[in-house]
């Protein structure tokens, strides 16, 4: 595998420090056996591929599995073209081995880079799916030796393939390989950042090879050339490999340097090229030098792309195909072109340059019409649409309509996998039709849908705006394109626009129950719950069916209904409304609805506030595991948002973690700074709550530097997560002056307990500040919002403990314990087991103030095993602290505190593990990821304090995971955990 270089690789000259780096990486993926890269950037013809030939050799040498692509320049539009090259040996390596949960991801990878369009369809964004399916390919191809994935000329990639790239850069396999990419840092300046940046996130050596000196580049190109042709060529070169030995070819000994014999076509050379026009002209000499037909096919060539097929490339240069193997062999003599290592039917041009020189100065009409003939080819040979569309977009006259349905057709084949080639070919049909003309309308609306997919969210509000206006008034598409404007402008933070559209937006009609959904639940984000009721209450179309689709609707309303009635007090109606929603939506298949997916995440919104945890983590989980529509990916992250935030809160943090980073790896994915600043947010709690404040506060800058309306953008969780973490990190003016500017409380915060933990926070901030005046209107706002709903206990809950914390600091340290102990009291009730711990904090530190010795020690310490339990590494120091205060000795966590200790996901997971389970396995049976159960076993073997994974079977056998902790701690681990900011 990977076999490919030419053993006869000239030598490397004034490259000993780009060496060095090079073998230290290969000895860290020999060593360390963990993901890594290894960029090699710099300018064009700098050497970067021949320091890769470099690295495919010592990696072979070495007994690693090489796996080579390069971006083909003309083949930027083809979906994941640099990996299918690069993972082609892998597609017959893989076969899924049942139970394995991401053998499903593995064939929607293989499927992507096979070319093939499966017969069924979800409708779903893949891109995701493919991603994680790539990262375990190579997962399982270094479980055989370690891997190196080089990847030559990313900078021309597709955009699916330079996603994917950012991808295993920020997120790197789990297994011992090294990625490989080389670019030109010039190129594409957005494309440079995203890949830089990504590869901050690993493990990451740079080769940034640098100009040769006068010495080296005469020891490179010197020996056939006189001094005077060779300081010439040295000064021309300004020490670029590649252009001395370009412009050293074309010089016999004694000859003064100048292209007198070249047509250097000046005027067809592109300014912007980078490349100096004597390069390009050598190029244009050797190739006239040639053979006619020769010179033909290498312009036809580099119109089929690089590398190329012979049978594309004569039809593109238009020859007799009896002159091809002559022109071809000419080619290869003059080492223009030469076979692809291990692929004996594939060529490539000696370089890119040489590809540009050919293609850039190519004559624009010869090359329509190269095109035209090349489309036409690969129709003749039956090749599908999608492998077309390159050469047709190139070549289509306006008004052709079988073009048009081609690049349609294209398109949709594409979408789920590489959105952005879709919107090209989407683009591009439309530029075949006159602007006005109905079929404009179908067009413009996948354009928008493929834009919003790849993350290019102007660009499909543009698109989605002008199918708008284009449709007419009874046109059935105007309501479905009038929400994706208005959630376009959301996504965009542009919530002023998106409301003022939506003021007069309701249209009563065959899809109005689908439109007014979107159209309330859009109101409530905007934080208008009046207008949401209001919309909501509307009446349905007559003649609207009682299918699953209607009920979904009709569980939507009531969701978005009861969620905006609790906001504004009524919390027995809005109970009500989210019972009836919960038994209407229970009962549909998530398959037979599309507004299933919206449904879910609104009622999971309405069951959280209302303070059902326990069912909305069930129903999310159901929305992460369902198929779904084309937004599937943006209702997939803000699940992953909620979810990763309501189990930090809980202080499932080892559950947590992994999804607070899939859901920032998909909000990088879509490009919505709305949605990626709320999923920072849940890492920002992850963070703060285990007690890494340098991660959380790194974390909360980013997410606030996102250019939002911030008196909007931000659900009331996520304000209350990056305030709780300026608090914690001791900074109190932050914390105040960070909801002075996003908004406190007040219809911005739809869940009552939220208004309160606001209050709550506030009170903690303003007495750290010193200011108890401004403390005690915190306290009384809670206590008011308390008493409006008198039955959400854990509302009640958060404004004892504000009230608690401020009798303290007025040194009623008596009255500050009752209030703590009764908040305390309250929260286990609930089973919100961590605000428990919290309240119990308070209350210990008040009874230390109050000199009741015994009382506070009981207290702190039920605390502090809460803390250690589940390691809150932000609260269990206060607790210690206090604790040894009062004389009491406190053992640190870390090893053996035993079966009791355990959660209730670990002690699930120690059975399946005493049972001989593997990661994966277990991962398939709880519908969790395989790096989510590494976590749980890795905490599990150490609070058991076992020596690893063998011994858990052992350890827990005295006492079973599901016998091991008396009843009613077992109860409070598994009770509902209510909001936390």
């Amino acid at each position: 595998m990977g076999a490919g270089t030419d053993d006869r690789l000239p030598p490397l000259i004034g490259r000993a420090r780009e060496l060095r780096t090079l073998a230290d990486a290969l000895d860290a993926l020999a060593s360390d056996g963990a993901g890594s890269a290894l960029p090699v950037t710099g300018e064009p013809g700098i050497g970067k591929t021949r320091l890769l030939d470099e690295l495919h050799a010592r990696a072979l040498e070495r007994g690693a599995i090489v796996l080579r692509g390069r971006a083909a320049p003309a083949h930027g539009d083809l979906p994941y073209d640099v990996f299918a090259e690069a993972l082609r040996e892998l597609h017959t390596a893989s076969a899924p081995s049942a139970g394995d949960p991401l053998a499903h991801d593995r064939g929607i990878a293989l499927t992507a880079l096979t070319g093939a369009v499966p017969e069924q369809r979800s409708g779903g964004d893949e891109r995701h799916a493919i991603w994680r399916g790539v990262r375990s390919l190579l997962e399982q191809a270094a479980a055989r030796a370690p891997v190196v994935l080089i990847l030559d000329d990313v900078h021309w990639a597709d955009r699916a393939s330079a996603g994917l790239l950012a991808y295993l850069l920020r997120r790197p396999p789990a297994a011992a390989v090294l990625l490989a990419p080389a670019w030109r840092d010039a190129h594409d300046r957005a494309l440079t950042l995203e890949l830089v940046e990504a590869a901050r996130a690993s493990r990451t050596r740079r080769i940034q090879p640098q100009h040769l000196t006068a010495e080296e580049t005469a020891l490179l190109i010197g020996s056939h050339l006189d001094a005077a042709t060779l300081r010439a060529v040295v000064a021309e070169s300004g020490g670029n490999p590649f252009y001395a030995e370009q412009l050293g070819r074309q010089h016999a000994p004694g000859a003064a340097l100048g292209l007198t014999g070249a047509r250097a076509h000046p005027a067809a050379i592109p300014a912007d090229a980078g490349v100096p026009q004597s390069v390009v002209a050598a190029v244009h000499a050797e190739l006239d030098a040639l053979p006619p037909a020769a010179g033909l096919l290498a312009r036809g060539a580099a119109i089929a792309g690089d590398p190329f097929e012979l049978q594309p490339a004569l039809a593109a240069a238009g020859i007799d195909p009896q002159a091809a193997e002559a022109a071809l062999d000419a080619l290869a003599a003059a080492a223009i072109v030469a076979p692809v290592p291990g692929d004996p039917l594939r060529f490539s041009f000696r370089h890119p340059i040489v590809w540009r020189a050919l293609h850039d100065t190519t004559p624009a009409g010869w090359r329509i019409a190269a095109h035209a003939r090349a489309a036409t080819a690969l129709a003749t040979a039956g090749a599908p649409n999608r492998l077309r569309a390159h050469h047709i977009a190139r070549s289509a006259a306006l008004g052709d309509l079988d073009a048009v349905e081609a690049l349609r057709d294209a398109a949709v084949a594409v979408l789920p996998q590489s959105p952005a080639s879709a919107a090209e070919w989407a683009a591009a049909a439309r530029g075949l039709l006159p602007e006005d003309v109905p079929e404009q309308v179908e067009l413009l609306e996948l354009e928008a849908r493929a834009q919003l997919a790849s993350g290019q969210l102007e660009a499909a509000h543009a698109a989605a705006g002008a199918a708008l206006e284009l449709a007419s008034a009874n046109d059935a598409r105007r309501s479905g394109l009038l929400q994706q404007v208005v959630y376009l402008e959301m996504l965009l933070g542009w919530f002023d626009q998106a409301r003022a559209r939506l003021a007069t937006a309701y249209e009563p009609g065959p899809d109005g129950a689908a439109l007014r959904v979107f159209l309330a639940a859009t109101l409530l984000v905007l934080i208008d719950p009046e207008a949401a009721i209001a919309v909501s209450e509307l009446p349905s179309p007559p003649g609207v069916p009682d299918d699953p689709e209607t009920r979904a609707s009709r569980a939507a309303v009531l969701a978005v209904a009861a969620i905006a009635r609790q906001a504004l007090g009524d919390v027995e109606a809005a109970l009500r409304d989210c019972d009836e929603a919960c038994a209407l939506l229970d009962a549909v298949d998530p398959d037979t609805a599309d507004l299933w997916g919206e449904a879910a995440l609104l009622l999971t919104l309405a069951e959280r506030t209302l303070e059902r945890d326990e069912q909305a983590m069930a129903r999310l989980r159901s929305l992460l595991r369902a198929r779904r529509p084309m937004r599937l990916i943006h209702l997939q992250l803000r699940a992953a948002t909620d979810l990763a935030l309501t189990l930090a809160e809980r202080g499932e943090l080892a559950e947590a973690a992994p999804l607070a980073e899939s859901a920032v790896e998909l909000g990088r994915m879509v490009n919505s700074r709305w949605l990626l600043a709320n999923a920072i947010a849940a890492q920002v709690a992850v963070a703060r709550l285990s007690g890494d404040m340098p991660r959380a506060l790194a974390a909360a800058r980013e997410a606030l530097e996102q250019p939002l309306d911030r008196s909007r953008a931000y659900p009331g969780q996520q304000r209350r997560t990056l305030g709780a973490t300026y608090l914690a990190a001791g900074d109190a003016d932050a914390c105040v002056g960070l909801f002075q500017r996003l908004g406190a409380v007040g219809a911005a915060d739809l869940a009552p307990g939220g208004r309160v933990l606001v209050y709550e926070l506030l009170t903690e901030a303003e007495l750290v500040r010193g200011d108890v005046g401004a403390a005690r209107a915190a306290v009384a706002q809670a206590r008011a919002h308390a008493a409006e709903r008198g039955g959400m206990t854990l509302t009640r809950m958060r404004a004892l403990r504000a009230e608690a914390r401020l009798r303290l600091a007025e040194d009623d340290a008596a009255g500050a314990a009752a209030l703590a102990l009764e908040s305390a009291e309250l929260a286990a009730d609930a089973g919100a087991e961590l605000e428990a711990a919290r309240a119990r904090l308070l209350a210990g530190q008040a009874l230390v103030a109050a000199g009741r010795r015994e009382q506070a020690i009981e207290a702190l310490t039920v605390a502090e095993e809460c803390f250690a339990r589940r390691g809150i590494g932000l609260l269990r120091p206060h607790a210690v602290r206090e604790l040894r205060g009062l004389g009491r000795r406190v053992a640190a966590p870390a090893v053996g505190t035993g079966v009791p200790s355990l959660s209730e996901r670990e002690r699930e997971i120690a059975a399946l593990v005493a049972a001989g389970g593997t990661n994966r396995e277990i991962a398939a049976a709880l519908v969790v990821s395989p790096r989510t159960v590494e976590t749980h076993v890795r905490n599990l073997v150490r609070k058991l304090g076992v020596a690893d994974r063998t011994e858990v079977a052992a350890a827990i056998g005295a006492g079973s995971p599901g016998t091991g902790a008396p009843a009613d701690e077992r109860t409070s681990a598994s009770r509902s955990q209510g909001p936390r900011g």
